[in-house]
């Protein structure tokens, strides 16, 4: 996970619970229920946002199974031979080493 996933979740969670409190207020001034709407917005905002960031972090959980691979999820093992980027690759048959010129 990185951080802008990260960032992404935290905007999109007090969004919801902004858009929320928004709605309830704006609901209590036309039906005079204050703060009853904006209460209850609230509530509507904070299990909006909890739901949209469970979707998202979902797939990054050990128990999901409809894990995506990311390009950061790469685990190196102990005795595992990672290879980066730029790096050259030997393949079966090459002969030459870099001490070869």
């Amino acid at each position: 996970m990185n951080v802008s996933t990260l960032l992404g979740v935290g905007a999109m969670f007090g969004l919801s619970v902004g858009l929320g409190v928004f709605l309830g207020v704006l609901g209590d001034r036309a039906a005079g229920t204050s703060p009853l709407l904006a209460l209850l917005g609230t509530l509507i905002g904070i299990l909006g946002g909890a739901a949209g960031a469970y979707q998202v972090i979902r797939p990054y959980t050990r128990t999901s199974n409809a894990r995506i691979a990311r390009p950061d999820d790469t685990v190196a093992r102990p005795g595992d031979t990672v290879a980066r980027p730029g790096d050259t690759v030997a393949r079966p048959g090459d002969t030459a080493r870099s001490d070869d010129k």
